[in-house]
């Protein structure tokens, strides 16, 4: 069936904003000169190391602190005859495109592949600032989990439990905040979108995963340990750069009561906020695409504003769903723009390196004003669904 003219129109630009954004990107990744202190303290001697010393047999020596997948990736980019820096920096770029692809994917759901919104939201997630910043500058790999975290949110849509459940444990294999997003995979579970008996798959993904830098001779203890070890590097409860309240709290160690406090009252809001959800969609027959797309989008950015010693990039799942979120509420476009204008603003500061924490002051302002405006939003959205359940039923 033809398009009409307008949409067809609509969707060719987009199509075109999108192609053009993955040129742009690929030819920052080649040509951008800046160095983040992450790539000159430990991506550059991580890959240096590789290559010098077998990219198998150094699987199994302990000269990173990252889990092993990303380190494998790191291993076959090094076969590239180019700066480390490029190599990185293109890996994650091909997960940025792959997580742009699912959330166009999730987006059709609701118009249709052939849509100019499906189109508008993949390539809007390319063009996002801090999806940009993080992966064609930064050369960071938050695009690798969150790919895996999109593709398991449009399979849990789908109701493909398993495919949801690898999608899931790849995620969780690369980085530990894939676990932010655990609340609205629960309310999937409870639903029945996904089934428990499904669960298996996301350890055995996990332990799989590790088999090779076993076998290269990394001991197994530290290799099940890694995560715990990444949670003591900063004993702190200050912010590392994310826009929370923390960043107003003088950097140093503080009595372990006090840490403790800090999580449970982050834990507190993060299992209030679950428990809400799911007593307002426990009598709903099925769950709209739009309400899940935006509890995963407040999921994103409220779980690590909950928590202290959280890092800028935490936040890259939600500033990617910004994309969808334009896509399914374009009248409140400029309430979800906050989210990536606060986090553009904390990039800025690392990017530049920059010691004034002005920046990230600003985007916990902005933050601290975006996020009631939301979870109102979120909450007359929730409600809003019921209701027309509601409905449907007496009908």
């Amino acid at each position: 069936m033809s398009l009409p003219t307008d949409n067809k129109k609509l969707y060719n630009l987009w199509m075109i904003v999108a192609i053009a954004a993955v040129v742009v990107t690929i030819a920052t990744c080649v040509l951008c000169q800046v160095h983040s202190q992450d790539y000159d303290n430990c991506l550059v001697h991580w890959v240096s190391y590789l290559r010098t010393h077998g990219r198998f047999s150094s699987l199994g020596h302990q000269f990173h602190n990252y889990n092993p997948p990303y380190i494998y990736l790191l291993s076959a980019i090094s076969y590239i005859p180019c700066e480390p820096l490029k190599s990185i920096r293109l890996l994650s770029v091909i997960f940025n495109i792959a997580g742009a692809w699912y959330i166009a994917r999730i987006t059709a759901l609701v118009f249709g592949a052939g849509s100019w919104r499906t189109a508008m939201a993949g390539a809007l997630a390319l063009i996002i600032p801090t999806v940009f910043l993080n992966s064609a500058v930064w050369g960071q790999c938050d695009a690798i989990y969150s790919a895996f975290l999109f593709a398991a949110l449009y399979y849990a849509l789908c109701r493909r439990s398993r495919m949801c459940m690898l999608m899931c444990g790849l995620s969780l294999s690369f980085k530990l905040q894939a676990l932010f997003l655990a609340p609205v995979f629960l309310i999937f579970l409870l639903k029945d979108y996904i089934r428990w008996r499904d669960i298996w798959v996301i350890p055995s993904v996990y332990l799989l995963l590790l088999i090779p830098a076993a076998a290269a001779g990394y001991p197994i203890a530290d290799l099940l340990t890694i995560y715990i070890r990444q949670s003591q590097l900063h004993p702190g409860i200050h912010s590392l750069n994310y826009p929370n309240p923390y960043i107003w709290v003088t950097p140093g160690e503080v009595p372990s009561a006090v840490h403790t406090a800090a999580l449970l009252l982050g834990a507190s809001i993060i299992f209030g906020s679950s428990w809400w959800m799911w007593r307002q969609t426990r009598l709903l027959h099925t769950l709209p695409v739009p309400m899940m797309v935006f509890a995963t989008f407040v999921c994103g950015f409220l779980v690590p504003f909950a928590l202290p010693s959280m890092h800028e990039r935490y936040m890259y799942p939600a500033e990617a769903l910004t994309a969808a979120m334009i896509a399914l509420y374009p009248r409140r476009t400029w309430l979800w723009a906050l989210i990536p204008m606060a986090s553009t603003l904390t990039y800025t500061r690392v990017l530049l390196r920059l010691d004034d924490t002005l920046m990230v002051e600003i985007a916990t302002i902005i933050m601290c004003i975006a996020l009631p405006a939301i979870l109102f939003v979120f909450y007359k959205s929730v409600k809003s669904a019921y209701a027309h359940s509601f409905k449907t039923i007496q009908s």
